[in-house]
């Protein structure tokens, strides 16, 4: 019995060390399912929870430059579909200059880019569903691109994201502004002093009226049309 619980003891502790199942071509991944694998970084020591969104204790350097996420990867003989960027993906990322993300993703998780400085502008490709607060500390963030088929989104998503310009969602029906635990009303006022009331949004022409109208989406100082490319 002694025994058993020491193995037991030795496989968590192996566990919580890995913050990661499989690497390829320089990028991380955790299996999701037995054909999805979700972005994710190297090191678990480095991982904690802020209170604004996951994130990491130092620096992580190999994610830099211009980066491309790929559709899905090869490993062992077997396919699998890159569906998310996990949380704290590429949180800390000094060197991250851009991210390039596929159709495939269907969800941004809590802390994905968060305190990623050098990041300007970042559009989340059709397919995505739900974004969380994901860019929160990001000092240089200027333009965020959200697709048609987004539904949920954080209402941290940019919190202390200062130079935000610009917020584009392209989705006609408003997505629902959510938070974690509880209704908000001290924490919206904050945002909208701080963050939303100084950003633009701009969503379809059609869809104008309805987001002046939904929780979240008012706090915007503007709300205009965008032009389709």
């Amino acid at each position: 019995m002694k025994r058993i619980l020491f193995l037991l003891s030795l496989l968590q502790i192996t566990l919580m060390v890995s913050a990661y199942d499989i690497k390829v071509d320089g990028i991380y991944y955790n299996f999701t399912s037995n054909s999805t694998v979700a972005v994710t970084y190297n090191d678990i020591d480095s991982y904690h929870y802020s209170g604004i969104g996951f994130g990491l204790n130092h620096p992580n350097e190999e994610y830099k430059g211009n980066m491309v996420i790929p559709a899905s990867i090869e490993y062992k003989n077997k396919t699998y579909a890159v569906t998310s960027i996990g949380k704290a993906a590429f949180s800390v990322c000094p060197l991250l200059k851009s991210v390039t993300l596929p159709t495939s993703i269907v969800t941004i998780e809590d802390g994905a880019f968060n305190n990623s400085g050098l990041l300007e502008s970042v559009e989340i490709p059709e397919g995505v569903k739900e974004v969380g607060a994901a860019f929160s500390l990001c000092a240089n963030l200027k333009t965020i691109v959200l697709p048609s088929t987004v539904t949920k989104v954080h209402l941290l998503m940019i919190n202390s994201s200062n130079k935000m310009e610009v917020l584009i969602c392209k989705a006609t029906t408003p997505p629902t502004f959510y938070l974690d635990d509880d209704d908000g009303s001290t924490l919206r006022k904050a945002l909208k002093e701080r963050f939303f009331g100084k950003c633009v949004l701009k969503v379809p022409q059609s869809s104008i009226k309805a987001y002046k109208s939904t929780p979240g989406w008012d706090m915007f100082c503007d709300i205009g049309s965008y032009t389709p490319d």
